[in-house]
């Protein structure tokens, strides 16, 4: 699951470089502009009554939609849900041109679900996108798909720089090659890896080195952060790992509970100045901001678990959860990782509905910083079902507060969590801990 992310992020850069910039909800085909979808569309609008609704540049709005809730997978749909934009005025939002809601970042975040995304299908899209392009090599430096090795050489050739000209070498100097080809990957491969041939008059022949599928396995290797990654194929500017930990009372193995920490009102900034924090007094999982030296949101939940709780996590599901929002006025994603910690929690502080907070103690509590958590809780589907949703007008900050986003993901958690094994198996980086937090 570590190499799933930045798998995701390698492939959504592959298809934006490759100029992938809209696509066909009903056949995760992309194409590089409005003419090309359109003629798609003709072309497939007399096989089904799908293609014939998206067909619709302007007008008949109803049969658009209805066409394109099929094909995204959407069971319900709002106007939020839609892009948008403002009118002249600048008071009243109007719909866009039917177009953009063919746009790749669009598509990539709201298909098949409207409330949050889930990695393993957004995972599945891109890839599939870049799969039906059928070109079967990659341009390790730009990330530009070709179709066959001349059409790559002569991409070579026309971006004249030194990376590209060591890149097209064709010569029998096997090091007149592979320091340019390490350069664009920001990788390293071990020789024995590497697909290289010898022609008839002793040349090296490289061109195997420039699959997709080759090139894509070491470019998820690359020295590139994972904030990096992210903020390049999603045009996210800050990013964040989250926690979804799991456990259960030791008197009731039926039950799953979820830990939830109190956010608290005052924090402090990069700096350790005193600052507010945002959503004061909102229950969630432990979680922050991803560091440059992160390289896997795996990295971030772990290292910002540890730092808020004490605890220590051992292994992960392969199912990751992705909302995306604004803060700070600048577009964030956070990804949600379900895990077990090193050893079992006791599960016994749980919410009191009588008192309207928690109540009970772990026999080894949970170590919360000051200025991020003032409390926590373990938490039960239902309680979760029954929170009130974050207000900033309301200052009372009564009950079980949680933020919509967050609410909508534990809740799908729970469902999941009835029709499948949560396979929690796949193991997580260690960090260098004071005490182990067990």
């Amino acid at each position: 699951m570590y190499d799933a992310l930045r798998e995701y992020c390698v492939l959504n850069e592959v298809a934006k470089s490759s100029g992938l910039e809209l696509v066909c909800v009903a056949c995760d085909l992309g194409f590089r502009d409005q003419d090309v979808l359109y003629k798609h569309f003709d072309t497939m609008k007399g096989q089904d009554n799908v293609h014939n609704g998206l067909s619709k540049r302007e007008g008949d709005f109803p049969l658009f939609l209805n066409s394109y809730r099929i094909a995204m997978g959407w069971e319900t749909i709002s106007d939020g849900d839609f892009p948008i934009e403002f009118n002249q005025t600048g008071r009243r939002p109007g719909r866009r041109p039917f177009y953009t809601f063919f746009e790749i970042d669009f598509v990539l975040e709201k298909k098949g679900e409207v409330k949050f995304n889930t990695l393993e299908k957004s995972l599945a899209i891109v890839g599939k996108i870049v799969s039906n392009a059928q070109k079967d090599y990659l341009c390790p430096l730009c990330l530009v798909l070709c179709s066959t090795t001349k059409a790559f050489y002569y991409h070579c050739d026309q971006m004249e720089d030194e990376v590209h000209t060591g890149l097209a070498y064709k010569g029998p100097d096997c090091q007149l090659f592979l320091p340019h080809y390490f350069t664009a990957l920001k990788a390293t491969v071990p020789e024995k890896e590497l697909p290289l041939g010898r022609g008839r008059q002793g040349a090296y022949s490289f061109h195997e080195c420039f699959r997709r599928k080759f090139v894509m396995r070491w470019k998820q290797e690359a020295d590139v952060s994972l904030s990096a990654l992210l903020a390049k194929s999603n045009n996210i500017e800050r990013v964040s790992g989250g926690a979804i930990i799991l456990s259960f009372r030791p008197d009731d193995l039926s039950s799953p509970h979820v830990l939830l920490c109190q956010r608290s009102p005052n924090g402090r900034d990069d700096d350790g100045e005193p600052t507010m924090n945002s959503f004061p007094g909102t229950w969630e999982g432990p979680g922050g901001g991803a560091l440059p030296e992160d390289r896997s949101i795996l990295g971030t939940t772990v290292r910002e678990t540890a730092e808020e709780t004490g605890l220590v996590l051992w292994a992960a599901s392969n199912r990751v959860y992705c909302v995306t929002f604004p803060h700070k006025d600048v577009l964030m994603a956070k990804y949600l990782v379900i895990v077990e910690t090193s050893k079992k929690a006791n599960c016994r502080r749980l919410w009191s509905d009588e008192h309207d907070g928690p109540r009970g103690s772990d026999e080894k509590p949970i170590r919360l910083r000051d200025d991020e958590h003032l409390d926590y809780v373990w938490a039960t589907e239902q309680q979760v079902r029954n929170s009130v949703i974050y207000d900033p007008s309301d200052t009372r900050k009564v009950g079980l507060t949680m933020i919509q986003s967050n609410k909508d993901v534990l809740l799908d958690f729970f469902s999941w969590l009835k029709k499948d094994d949560p396979c929690i198996e796949y193991p997580l980086p260690e960090l260098p801990l004071q005490g182990d937090g067990k």
